[in-house]
């Protein structure tokens, strides 16, 4: 998948459930730092064709940007 491709799937509804969804079950923090502002959800892991948001709560970090 390509870039631009990604970027527009990170901007579905179903995406921005599951970033919430992390968020608030990660307690809405960093988990390197601590900090609550500028937060990324992030991937472990990838696998091809798969959505962003069709992978398994163990699967995401949350970090600041």
């Amino acid at each position: 998948m390509k870039r631009r491709e990604y970027q527009l799937l990170l901007r579905r509804p179903e995406w921005r459930a599951k970033r919430r969804h992390i968020l608030s079950q990660r307690g809405g923090h960093c988990e390197l730092c601590g900090t609550i502002h500028g937060l990324e959800v992030h991937h472990k892991k990838y696998q091809r064709g798969r959505m962003p948001w069709d992978y398994p709560d163990t699967n995401f970090k949350v970090y600041c940007g």
